[in-house]
């Protein structure tokens, strides 16, 4: 597949601490599959466009 590095994004959409939590059983794939398939996936778009945007968001309080 040939990607357009001026219109690719990789967008990683709830990896966090709450959602991936060790004592929760994920499915169809183990919390260590997702992980490592994110952690390469993130990788490759690293070393193929020529930036990267890490976000992280917090939740404080009560959403409204």
């Amino acid at each position: 597949m040939k990607l357009e590095k001026e219109k690719t994004a990789l967008v990683v959409i709830d990896m966090q601490k709450s959602i991936a939590r060790m004592d929760r059983k994920l499915e169809p794939y183990a919390l260590e599959e997702i992980v490592g398939n994110v952690s390469r996936l993130a990788k490759a778009f690293r070393q193929a466009l020529p930036y990267s945007l890490y976000m992280c968001f917090f939740m404080t309080g009560r959403m409204r």
